[in-house]
């Protein structure tokens, strides 16, 4: 099994909407820049798109993460990656934010954050 690593680096929130009492609206789109290394070959400047649905709970729907962009193309394990990326964003953004706090019961609107977090991550390629 081929391990991949890198670091998360910065999180640009485009646009996120919670807790509305008309839950139609709430919704969340960023993107996530990170460096990835795969057999010892570094990839830099790649990133990731992610995003909730509109309409869907914050707190207890999953993210959905995007195929990663920006040079990598080799055997990838989409599900793990996936985990780490949501387990960096809400570090940084939600109940357990580092960055952003909010409870479930918070009504707001985010624009335009950009949140500079260095965050390792590790996982396992099949393939």
């Amino acid at each position: 099994m081929v391990k991949a690593c890198g670091v998360f680096h910065k999180c640009v929130q485009n646009s996120q909407e919670a807790g509305r009492i008309t839950n139609d609206k709430n919704h969340m789109f960023s993107r996530i820049y990170f460096t990835l290394e795969v057999k010892g070959k570094k990839y830099e400047n790649m990133y990731v798109d992610i995003s909730q649905p509109y309409g869907t709970d914050y707190t207890k729907e999953p993210i959905e993460v995007h195929p990663p962009q920006g040079g990598y193309s080799g055997p990838f394990n989409h599900n793990a990656f996936s985990e780490a990326v949501e387990r960096y964003y809400r570090s940084a953004i939600g109940g357990q934010g580092t960055a952003i706090r909010f409870s479930p019961n918070t009504e707001m609107v985010m624009l335009d954050n950009i949140i500079a977090k260095d965050s390792p991550f590790e996982f396992e390629i099949t393939g």
